[in-house]
């Protein structure tokens, strides 16, 4: 539904340029042309805000979608060091007036000295929001169930936009290595909530179909019982 990839970022990165890619990219079940492609329309840019160092760098080969064409070709994701009493939020909204039953995943490469926490918070959701431990390690996914938070479910013909948040927090380094490595940030919905007026029209074609079925059926009894 939401996928960000980081596929157009820049490396390296130009001095004085925005070389991160912040744009929702749409994955090419869905028409775009992923990798580093399409953008995804009903979903905001994401929006960094962090103390600590954040840069292009090799990104992580997980999480990345299930469509075999959906290759992370450039393999970029976003990296921060210096975290220590640096925390960072990564935003972004999305409309889900047509989705329901959601789960929130991104992954991530982090060294022992990066973050430690991960809290993500959303519109609707419990206060205080979901706080997990960050694994330690290459290659990893976190996931937040959010099938059960029906907040968030939309109803088919009203917009219902949402913003998700992470909060990284509890990093150990003030160094330059490179710490935690952010990639592959997923909205993925498992139910698609139709517009009210298509589940109408389907309901009129199937009376339709059994009103048409009744009268074939009146008109061939009478030559049924003739023979």
């Amino acid at each position: 539904m939401s996928y960000f990839n980081f596929e157009d970022s820049n490396l390296p990165n130009p001095p004085g340029t925005l070389h991160i890619d912040l744009t929702p990219d749409k994955t090419v079940a869905a028409g775009g042309d992923n990798a580093g492609g399409g953008l995804e329309g009903s979903t905001s840019n994401l929006t960094i805000t962090t103390t600590a160092d954040d840069n292009v760098s090799v990104g992580v080969a997980a999480n990345v979608t299930t469509n075999p064409a959906d290759q992370d070709a450039n393999n970029f994701g976003v990296n921060f060091n210096k975290v220590k009493n640096n925390p960072t939020t990564i935003s972004f909204s999305v409309n889900t007036e047509f989705f329901a039953h959601y789960s929130f995943s991104f992954a991530t490469n982090n060294n022992g000295n990066g973050y430690q926490t991960v809290n993500l918070s959303f519109t609707g959701g419990p206060a205080g929001g979901i706080t997990m431990a960050m694994p330690q390690g290459p290659a990893q996914t976190v996931t937040f169930d959010l099938t059960s938070f029906t907040s968030l479910d939309g109803d088919g013909m009203t917009p219902h936009f949402v913003t998700f948040t992470l909060t990284f927090t509890n990093g150990n380094s003030n160094g330059n290595d490179l710490m935690t490595v952010i990639d592959n940030i997923r909205l993925d919905a498992t139910t698609f909530v139709p517009e009210p007026s298509t589940v109408a029209g389907g309901l009129l074609g199937v009376l339709g179909l059994c009103w048409f079925q009744r009268r074939r059926i009146r008109l061939i009894l009478p030559r049924l019982r003739r023979t």
